[in-house]
C-alpha cells in the first residue's frame, strides 16, 4: 500500500492524541489499573485461561470468545499488565486507522480517505 503524504501527520496525531490520553489516565486517575465491568471479566477469564483451564471458564460466554484469548496472550507478553492490553489497543486503533483510510482510497478517492482517516483519528473510545 502507498500512502499518500498527508495520512503520516494523520497517523502521527492520531498517534500521539491516544499515547495522551493513556498518559493522562495514568498519572490522574488513581483507579485506572482497576478494570471494572467488561474489562473486568476479560481480564479475569484471560488469568483464568493463563491459570487453569485453557477453555475459559465452565459458564457462558456474552461476549466474543476468542478476544478473551487475545487477552490472555497479550497478558502473557506483557506479563499480566493492563498496561501492556492499552498499548497494544492504541495500535489496533491506527492499523483500523490505516485500513479506513485503504478502502478509502480504493474505493473513493485520496480525498474521502483522508477525510475517513481524520474523523477515525479524532474518535476516541
Amino acid at each position: 500500500m502507498r500512502l499518500n503524504k498527508t495520512i503520516i501527520p494523520i497517523v502521527t496525531i492520531a498517534l500521539f492524541l491516544r499515547l495522551f490520553y493513556f498518559y493522562q489516565l495514568k498519572i490522574n486517575n488513581p483507579i485506572v489499573d482497576i478494570p471494572i465491568v467488561d474489562s473486568a471479566e476479560y481480564v479475569q477469564v484471560a488469568e483464568y485461561i493463563l491459570d487453569k483451564n485453557f477453555f475459559g471458564l465452565p459458564n457462558s460466554y456474552y461476549h466474543p470468545p476468542f478476544y478473551y484469548y487475545f487477552v490472555a496472550l497479550i497478558m502473557k507478553i506483557f506479563n499480566r499488565s493492563i498496561d501492556g492490553i492499552r498499548i497494544v489497543q492504541i495500535l489496533l486503533d491506527i492499523v483500523n486507522l490505516l485500513m479506513i483510510y485503504s478502502i478509502g482510497r480504493r474505493i473513493f478517492n485520496n480525498s474521502v480517505a483522508n477525510i475517513g482517516a481524520f474523523f477515525m483519528q479524532s474518535i476516541y473510545r
